[in-house]
């Protein structure tokens, strides 16, 4: 069969031919900027590597899955001086490895295992990072052939990093004095009268609704039904709420929050719903509190935490709890109440004049305040000479010291993992904290 010359250039191996005449030249130049790119990311990375070897005392954390192009990064002095890298050529010498635990049944199938064989059982701690909400990833994560049989997976950690208080180490969504900040200016804070008077004058008629809440997964999880059909209820009752994103199939024009407190679309309502996708999960108090709601001046309904959480780290009288109240209704009439009583709506801002705590240190996004406080932890074990810490299971402190079966979501977890106590941070091994003990015995 003939084909038509006028045929001949449009399709290339299969490939439509780029529209632009000069499409090979903007190729060329999009891949020499990636090998620049590249090679500038080789430089930094050999440069700080020769840093670190030309210290006398180095401490060194090795993300393993973490499979961004090679880093090796200097952690603040402030918070150690630890060097982050995800470099596996440090696997051996790390003073600590960061496991995120959402990557670990894709490391199986991958075969990108750690060497539990070899593994520094000497200098080394291994740290249990649950990057999730707890009420995800259950039924793999209790699999007993997948966290058990595979190496004791589950056996394997020294270390907990997570949103949850009772973690070795911390990675909070934020605090009272990170919102706080926020009314600083040049090391003053800016005086309540005039705070709460440019909180109120935001507050727009937004149609006659005070308050909005921004959601796109109506039920991927136990956790997001459960609140998805409690809005659902306020809604029915009569809520006067903007809803936004794809639950509600309207997506917003302009940006939710900003880095400039006071601005942003969420400003403008009195309340946001920071109904989490979790219920009774220990310690899940997502951005959903502190940036989308504190953080814009707005009063955050809560529904998903429990209360003894929210009450551990929340600035006191600064939030609704949604399961104070009898029915929805009771809710939606009280919402309704405060929108109408300027004075009985502001007293949940008056924490903000509160003082910042004379130890608060910005160490920066969540992330980062959560590396910040591991190089500290393993700076301060490999200053003792690396005392051991064994977690006899970090799946049963994940998963079943919990507040209650809402966090599961109602799943049965198998019998291997409710055969023995709860695992507590406290209920651990920790040679540290037994020297710690005697030392102050012996005072």
């Amino acid at each position: 069969m003939k084909v038509s010359a006028a045929v001949l250039p449009i399709f290339i191996n299969g490939m439509k031919e780029p529209s632009s005449p000069n499409w090979r030249t903007e190729r060329k130049q999009v891949s020499e900027k990636q090998a620049r790119k590249n090679e500038e990311n080789m430089q930094r990375f050999k440069k700080s590597y020769k840093t670190l070897k030309n210290e006398k005392e180095s401490t060194t954390i090795l993300e393993f899955w973490n499979y961004e192009k090679p880093f090796l990064n200097k952690i603040p002095e402030k918070c150690g001086g630890c060097w982050l890298t995800n470099d596996r050529n440090f696997e051996y010498e790390a003073d600590g490895i960061m496991f995120d635990n959402t990557r670990y049944k894709n490391a199986i199938r991958a075969k990108d295992l750690p060497d539990f064989d070899n593994r520094n059982l000497d200098s080394q701690y291994w740290v249990f990072w649950p990057r999730e909400a707890a009420s995800k990833g259950i039924e793999k994560g209790t699999n007993f052939n997948l966290v058990k049989q595979i190496h004791d997976w589950d056996g394997s950690f020294n270390l907990t990093a997570s949103y949850r208080i009772d973690s070795d180490v911390v990675r909070p969504f934020g605090s009272r004095d990170s919102v706080l900040a926020r009314h600083y200016s040049d090391g003053d804070h800016e005086p309540y009268e005039d705070l709460i008077k440019k909180i109120m004058a935001r507050k727009e008629s937004n149609g006659g609704k005070h308050t909005t809440w921004i959601v796109s997964n109506c039920g991927r999880t136990n956790g997001a039904s459960a609140r998805w059909n409690y809005a659902t209820e306020l809604i029915d009752e009569g809520l006067k709420i903007n809803g936004f994103g794809d639950c509600f199939n309207n997506h917003l024009e302009g940006a939710p929050w900003s880095d400039k407190f006071g601005d942003g679309v969420i400003a403008g309502y009195k309340f946001y719903l920071a109904f989490e996708n979790s219920v009774h999960c220990n310690g899940y108090i997502s951005e959903k509190f502190w940036r989308n709601s504190l953080g814009t001046g707005a009063v955050p309904v809560v529904y998903g935490p429990h209360k003894s959480d929210v009450e551990a780290v929340a600035p006191a009288n600064s939030y609704i709890f949604a399961e104070d109240f009898e029915t929805p209704k009771d809710l939606v009439d009280y919402l309704n109440y405060l929108d109408k009583n300027d004075t009985a709506y502001e007293e949940y801002h008056k924490w903000r004049a509160d003082e910042l705590d004379e130890e608060y240190e910005d160490l920066g996004p969540h992330t980062a305040e959560m590396m910040c406080n591991l190089c500290r932890n393993i700076k301060e074990r490999k200053e003792a000479d690396y005392p051991k810490r064994i977690i006899k299971s970090v799946m049963s402190w994940w998963w079943v010291n919990v507040h209650d079966d809402k966090c599961t979501g109602g799943y049965k977890l198998p019998e291997w993992i409710t055969s023995f106590p709860p695992q507590t941070m406290e209920n651990t091994y920790d040679e540290l904290k037994l020297s710690l003990h005697e030392n102050d015995v012996l005072k």
